[in-house]
């Protein structure tokens, strides 16, 4: 069985409980307030903005990391972009409690093991397989052309072109039996992470409500 077989298979309960969140239904059918979305938008700016500076710095000194994870895949731009449409200001964002643990994890997993990282940019750039459908929706919902939804479709028709990319470095690359637990970890961690940010970002909204 192939790495990405592995994570496939040992992540498959996590992710299908992160995809049945109710703030994932919320988000893919275009049910969020517009602040509650762009609030959603920089919680997986930090996140990214932390991961892909580890992934930079790392792949500096690991072949494997710089090879298998190519500069178009990384995806702190387009939730740049995002932001700024949105009115929001990339540079004053505050993470929730629940991110700025993971955002935590990531750093000490990068130092204990570099190639973990790996593990985290399999789900991040792996979400996008739904982010078509869920850019479409929110483009309906909230009148969007392509602004504001880069994020989930940044590549269009290219994307199962830099998916394979990924999938096939990541198979082709030789890590050791740590390594690759530790990369099928922080897979199983950054959905548990997803479904947290979800879960803090619904616990405030009805919190608003009442």
């Amino acid at each position: 069985m192939t790495l990405s077989e592995r994570l496939k298979s040992s992540t498959k309960p996590l992710h299908d409980s992160a995809e049945g969140h109710n703030f994932q239904r919320l988000l893919a059918n275009g049910l969020l307030s517009l602040a509650d979305y762009g609030a959603y938008l920089e919680q997986l700016f930090l996140v990214h903005t932390v991961l892909e500076k580890n992934i930079k710095h790392f792949g500096a000194n690991d072949k494997r990391l710089a090879s298998i994870v190519g500069q178009e895949q990384l995806q702190e731009s387009f939730l740049k972009e995002d932001l700024e449409f949105l009115g929001s200001n990339p540079s004053s964002i505050e993470p929730l409690p629940v991110t700025a643990k993971f955002i935590r994890k990531i750093e000490v997993s990068a130092k204990d093991n570099p190639s973990s990282l790996l593990g985290f940019h399999y789900v991040l750039l792996g979400s996008k397989h739904g982010g078509k459908f869920i850019a479409r929706n929110l483009k309906q919902k909230y009148s969007f052309n392509d602004a504001g939804t880069r994020y989930f479709d940044p590549y269009g028709e290219l994307f199962m072109q830099h998916w394979r990319s990924f999938i096939s470095g990541l198979n082709e690359a030789e890590f050791s039996e740590t390594e690759d637990k530790s990369i099928i970890e922080a897979a199983k961690e950054t959905f548990v992470a997803v479904s947290e940010v979800g879960s803090a970002l619904e616990s405030r909204m009805l919190e608003r409500a009442n």
